[in-house]
């Protein structure tokens, strides 16, 4: 497991609480919380923990402000439902994020790439990168800030060819045919943050052609 940016967190969590047994109270229930965070990514980066709990000091808050529900429990049954039930609140909100994240891309369309000139492009999209057609993926990271993001695929083979957008384990790819010697744009209007993988295929084996990825926020 990566500890860096886990520790980072922890750490920084534990600096947003006063007191060493109120700190070591928060700490242990973050660690109890995170378990489907790890089963889901063994090697979570930072931006993967801000999306899943959010800003360290905000989740120390939301886990003090919970144990501070029920102040001085007085029976062990209060004790033992406080244990319980604080983990897991921060259980269902790690599933919640995860199922956010995880969430298919449904809103996009495939056109012939006509309505993009280079004007339109220029105002309207940030360049990302420029590729050719390989037998190896093309790889772009979505920031979570860009909604949106549009490939233009130009075909220069005489076959067509087939091409595959992953961007989620869980969620079936985008799969489409590029017809030969044409040009394609693919726009998806609810994108996924975080890795994207193109993967190009023809029925003979063969491959020419370019793919742009541009990136928008509108």
């Amino acid at each position: 497991m990566r500890r860096t940016d886990l520790s980072l967190y922890e750490k920084r969590l534990r600096k947003s609480v006063s007191g060493f047994r109120r700190r070591s109270k928060v700490q242990a229930a973050f660690r109890r919380s995170r378990s489907p965070l790890l089963e889901e990514t063994p090697c979570p980066s930072y931006d993967a923990l801000l999306r899943a709990f959010g800003p360290p000091e905000h989740m120390a808050q939301t886990l003090l402000q919970t144990m501070t529900t029920h102040p001085h429990p007085r029976s062990g049954k209060l004790k033992w439902i406080l244990a319980v039930s604080i983990p897991l609140l921060l259980i269902f909100g790690c599933f919640g994020a995860l199922s956010f994240r995880d969430r298919p891309e449904q809103n996009f369309t495939l056109s012939d790439a006509s309505a993009y000139s280079e004007k339109v492009l220029l105002q309207d999209y940030v360049f990302c990168q420029d590729r050719t057609f390989c037998d190896c993926d093309v790889e772009w990271d979505q920031p979570k800030e860009y909604p949106s993001y549009l490939l233009l695929l130009q075909n220069e083979n005489e076959t067509s060819t087939k091409i595959t957008v992953r961007y989620s384990q869980r969620q079936p790819p985008h799969t489409f045919d590029v017809p030969p010697e044409s040009t394609r744009a693919f726009l998806v209007d609810d994108s996924q943050p975080g890795a994207h993988v193109i993967s190009f295929s023809s029925s003979n084996g063969s491959l020419a052609g370019t793919v742009r990825v541009l990136l928008s926020n509108a």
